[in-house]
Parts: structure tokens; C-alpha cells; sequence
């Protein structure tokens, strides 16, 4: 029989703890022996010590029974402690210990970017894995003994950029790796491949110069408003501009808009008129080989006096300097076919039609593809000698303009330019017929023709409708 050193209660031969306090038995350091003075003095404690000891013996009994029944659930779960850990990692291969891992993305090579800064794309040819930096990882995992090479696992990856287009440096850029037949690989292998993928900062892509593509760019009209064209053809560069040296010509750069529709008939146009020249993709792409990009992508041009010449479409515009020019030369005309007729005759001037076209007027037409145009009829009475009867006749005049305005260098045009009023004297003409009335002739000669015209006339003129 033993003394426990520290609760010093009793502790039976054979026992490896303590019954009270559970101390682990050290014969040596925990217990003494009873010495024959203490044997001695245990038979005459008081009898009521016996219930204390009693009472003791059975809490000692309980506190064993206790210990055992903490103890056994305690290794229990233990046991559940480890294998939830082994399942909570198992799929988390990079935390498990028990997993040989590689990270893909320490061996994604950075990409290499082509292109100017805002239009840069990722060189797909630069996507790859650096292999001889996989081989040695690899090796390290696997050991020398059990080769495998980089190269033929690396075949059955498949690298995936986004963005992979229209990059401007700084953008990010994220490569990822597809790995194709991965479940065989890394089950032949007894490795995991892990975070297959890594972001990028685009570098390198080259700054654009800029030029404005309508900065030596001079639009080209041609014909008479309202019928005026414009082509991209005839349009040109300002020599030695440097839009001039980049582009060389205008053509199949720009396309021409008119009130927001690309404009397909070219010939249409008036003073007045404003249409958009857009500067288009093909010209973008040359102006883009040569590290150039443009500052602006279009630009309005109205058309003006100062572009090209205008008929006169209303009697109003007639200045009278330009009306008496005309008439002084249909009166020429009209004495030298009375002349013509044995007539000396002087023919009086009765007075003006002046018809415009409507706008199904001007459209082309006939055989010839022609449209109506503006036309004054000056129309006379007359006699003949010995002939009391009165006749009529019209001087025809075609062709009467509104020149183009030719402005000195920094000179403006303002509501004070006027421009010159011309018309083609060749284009006066009689009309080869005599009418009896001056109704007759309003009926051949205007209301005939009222499909594709208006009309208008001046004092002393009758209208028959």
C-alpha cells in the first residue's frame, strides 16, 4: 500500500493512477510506503471515520468509472477530427498536404501584345506554358527515377486571353488554361494541376500620332445648284499636307451622308445643302499602318455661292441690268426675223413668262438622261407690211445663272456678296412658231408643260388656265 505525494490518500499496489486525484503512479517521486507508526494509528481512528472513509472509497469508484467513459469519446473524436479535415481538403488540393500540386499559372508566359495604344490585340502565337521551368517541378515532385515529360502534358493545354482585342496599355488581361483529357493526367500522374489561370498588364503597344483627316481635305462640287454633285473621286488633298503624304488621294476614304443617309445620288444637291463627310474604316486602317490615328471621324460642309453656281429659278432674282441685257438681245433677234420677212416692222414687247421646274422637274429623264432646267419666255407682237393681222412669237432663254462667287484670300461671304448673273447667249432663241392669239401661245408654250413646272409672268400677262 502506497500514500499518493499528492493528495496524499491511498493508493493501491498495481494501480497506474491515483483513485482520487488521478495523478499518474511514480513509485519513485509520487508515492511512499505507510510507515508501521501511521499502520498503527489507522486502528484507533474513531469508528465515525469509517463512513468518512467509506463515502471516500466510493467517490474514488465513481471518478475511475468517469475518467474511462471522458476518455473513450475523447479518442472518438479524434478519430472524426482528422477524417473531416481529410475530407474537407481533399478537393482544396493546394492546402492539402497530402496532395502533390502544381500551380499552372507560375508558368504562364506573360503574352505579347501587337498594335497601337486603344487597338492592341493579344499575339496568340506568345500564349504558352514556360516547359523547361514545368520540368524541373516535375521532376522535383515525381523524382528522377520516374521521368515524364513537360512538353507532352503541356500538348493538351489550351490557353483562352480575354480580352484578347481593342487593348490599350494598362488594361488587364487574363490568360486561362483549358487542359484537355485532365482527369487521365493528373490520375496517371498522382499530381493536381491548380490555379490554371493569371492576369496580365498590357505593356508595350505603341502610341498613335494624330491627324485631322480634314485638315488639308478640299471637297470638290461640280454642276449647278440644285442639281449639284459631289464625289469622293474629284475631291482632293492639299499638296504637302500631311494628310496629303499619308493618304496620297481621297479615294474609297470617306463616305458622303445628307441628312443621315449615305448619299447614293450624287447629283441632287443645291446651295444651302449640308452634308457630312465621314472619314471610314478603310481610311482609319491606312492612316493606322503608318502609327497615325484620326483626331475627328467627320466633318459638315455646307454648300455655298462660294462652291458653285445656281440657276435662277424665280423672276425675282432677275437684276434688272441682267433682264435688260435679254431683252435687248431677244428684240435683236426678233427684228432680224421680221427683216427676214420683208418686214421692217417694229415688234412690241408684251411681257415675260418665266417657268420653273417642280421637283419631279428636275429629275433626269428621256433618252438622253436630261432634266428640265428654268426658262424665260419673252414674248412679242408684231405686223406685217400690208397685214394688219397681229401676231405672236416667243424668245426662249435657257440657262440663266447665278455665277460662283470667287472670294479674295480672307475675304467672307456675306449677305452683301452678289453674285454675277450670266447666260449663254447661244441659248436666246426664237421659237420656230407664229401664233394667231397670245392664248394660243400661253396654251403651247406654258400650260403644256405644267406637269413638270410652275410659272409665273409679269404685268400685262395673261393667264389662260
Amino acid at each position: 500500500m502506497y500514500i499518493c505525494k499528492n493528495c496524499k490518500n491511498e493508493v493501491h499496489e498495481g494501480n497506474k493512477f491515483c483513485g482520487s486525484c488521478g495523478t499518474p503512479v511514480d513509485i519513485d517521486n509520487n508515492l511512499e510506503e505507510k510507515s508501521p507508526e501511521k499502520k498503527e494509528a489507522e486502528k484507533i481512528i474513531i469508528k465515525d471515520f469509517d463512513d468518512i472513509k467509506n463515502k471516500g472509497k466510493t467517490f474514488n469508484q465513481r471518478n475511475k468509472t468517469s475518467k474511462k467513459k471522458i476518455i473513450i469519446p475523447l479518442a472518438i473524436l479524434g478519430v472524426l477530427a482528422i477524417v473531416f479535415l481529410v475530407l474537407k481538403f481533399a478537393d482544396k488540393t493546394e492546402s492539402n498536404p497530402f496532395v502533390k500540386t502544381i500551380n499552372i499559372s507560375s508558368f504562364i508566359n506573360e503574352p505579347v501584345y501587337e498594335g497601337n495604344d486603344g487597338e492592341g490585340v493579344v499575339d496568340r502565337s506568345s500564349l504558352y506554358l514556360d516547359e523547361k521551368m514545368l520540368q524541373k517541378k516535375l521532376e522535383e515532385l515525381l523524382g528522377e527515377d520516374e521521368y515524364v515529360s513537360a512538353s507532352e502534358i503541356a500538348s493538351n493545354f489550351v490557353f483562352v486571353a480575354d480580352p484578347i482585342e481593342d487593348l490599350s496599355n494598362g488594361d488587364t488581361v487574363t490568360v486561362v488554361v483549358e487542359i484537355r483529357n485532365k482527369e487521365n493526367i493528373q490520375d496517371n500522374l498522382g499530381i493536381r494541376f491548380t490555379s490554371p489561370n493569371r492576369e496580365f498588364k498590357v505593356i508595350g503597344l505603341k502610341d498613335f500620332f494624330t491627324v485631322d483627316p480634314f485638315d488639308g481635305f478640299v471637297p470638290e462640287f461640280s454642276g449647278i445648284s440644285p442639281k449639284v454633285s459631289v464625289k469622293i473621286s474629284n475631291s482632293k488633298l492639299e499638296g504637302n499636307a500631311t494628310l496629303e503624304k499619308l493618304l496620297s488621294s481621297t479615294s474609297n476614304y470617306y463616305d458622303i451622308y445628307k441628312d443621315g443617309k449615305l448619299l447614293e445620288d450624287e447629283g441632287n444637291l443645291k446651295i444651302g445643302d449640308t452634308v457630312t463627310f465621314k472619314f471610314n474604316q478603310k481610311g482609319i486602317d491606312k492612316l493606322h499602318e503608318k502609327s497615325y490615328k484620326p483626331s475627328v471621324l467627320e466633318k459638315e460642309f455646307t454648300i455655298t455661292e462660294t462652291d458653285v453656281s445656281s440657276y435662277i429659278i424665280s423672276k425675282d432674282e432677275l437684276e434688272d441690268k441682267f433682264y435688260d441685257e435679254i431683252k435687248t438681245q431677244a428684240e435683236a433677234i426678233m427684228k432680224a426675223y421680221l427683216a427676214s420677212k420683208g418686214s421692217s416692222n417694229i415688234p412690241k414687247y408684251e411681257g415675260m413668262y418665266f417657268l420653273t421646274p417642280k421637283d419631279n422637274g428636275w429629275q433626269r429623264r428621256g433618252t438622253w438622261n436630261e432634266y428640265n432646267i428654268p426658262t424665260m419666255h419673252l414674248v412679242y407682237s408684231y405686223e406685217y407690211e400690208n397685214n394688219d393681222e397681229t401676231r405672236y412669237s416667243s424668245i426662249r432663254a435657257i440657262g440663266l445663272i447665278n455665277t460662283k462667287v470667287e472670294l479674295a484670300e480672307g475675304e467672307i461671304l456675306d449677305e452683301n456678296t452678289k453674285p454675277e448673273q450670266k447666260v449663254d447667249y447661244e441659248k436666246i432663241v426664237r421659237i420656230n412658231k407664229e401664233y394667231k392669239s397670245l392664248e394660243k401661245l400661253f396654251l403651247d408654250l406654258v400650260e403644256s408643260n405644267l406637269e413638270h413646272y410652275t410659272y409665273e409672268m409679269t404685268e400685262g400677262m395673261k393667264n389662260f388656265k
